[in-house]
């Protein structure tokens, strides 16, 4: 309901009033809805499908970062973007940012490479399921920031790093109320260059969050799970 129009919100009002069920995909949603609903609204999360990958993290020279999503998530990566120009003094590091074409993504990655090339790098590749897997399988760590307090975003599933371990990637990410649960299996933090730091400094560590992580998604969010609960 925030920041949505006037015939948008009217829609979901009426549905709301007249529905038989309602479900969302994660327990802070179901808080968020509530002034809104006649009757609970049920959790029910985002299925991770695909089996998972091989746990890797072995970097070597050039830290390869990824960043994917929607693209109304990307003012969140902007700060990331600020310190990672300040770490790679430091560290080498290139971030592919994985996203739909049209909202200055390219103009602004050119931008970055201009002034910031080779130290850091920012390679921009329009969104897809197979550009999203095969980016996943090229990086070192996958970069998930949010607000925690913003109730825009606040309320999202678990997906993105869910699909990040199942991947085989260890998830660098801020601590969303959904993400809480996956605390032993990530790295959750507001400092994301604290974040990466941690993960070069723990490369065994590293490898059994994600295993962690991976039975974690096998446990609750694979399919077969999912579906039990929209039965």
């Amino acid at each position: 309901f925030a920041k949505k129009s006037p015939t948008v919100e009217h829609f979901y009002e009426q549905v709301l009033q007249c529905c038989d069920a309602v479900t969302v995909n994660s327990s802070l949603m179901a808080e968020l809805m509530a002034p809104h609903v006649l009757r609970p609204a049920q959790v029910i999360e985002d299925a991770i499908l695909g089996t998972p990958r091989s746990p890797q993290f072995s970097p070597a020279g050039m830290l390869k970062l990824l960043w994917f999503g929607h693209q109304s998530n990307l003012p969140y990566l902007e700060p990331v973007i600020e310190a990672l120009m300040a770490y790679s003094a430091r560290q080498r590091s290139r971030l592919v940012i994985v996203t739909t074409p049209g909202f200055g993504v390219e103009q602004a990655a050119a931008q970055i490479n201009a002034h910031h090339a080779p130290r850091f790098e920012v390679q921009f590749t329009p969104w897809s399921p197979e550009a999203t897997r095969i980016a996943l399988r090229q990086c070192d760590l996958v970069l998930i920031p949010g607000d925690p307090h913003d109730p825009l975003k606040a309320g999202v599933s678990s997906n993105r790093l869910a699909e990040a371990l199942q991947a085989g990637r260890l998830p660098v990410a801020s601590p969303l109320a959904s993400y809480l649960p996956f605390s032993d299996a990530a790295w959750l933090g507001e400092d994301f260059v604290a974040g990466i730091d941690w993960a070069l400094a723990n490369r065994g560590e590293v490898l059994t969050r994600i295993r962690r992580g991976q039975s974690r998604v096998a446990e609750v969010l694979s399919a077969e799970a999912i579906g039990r609960q929209w039965c």
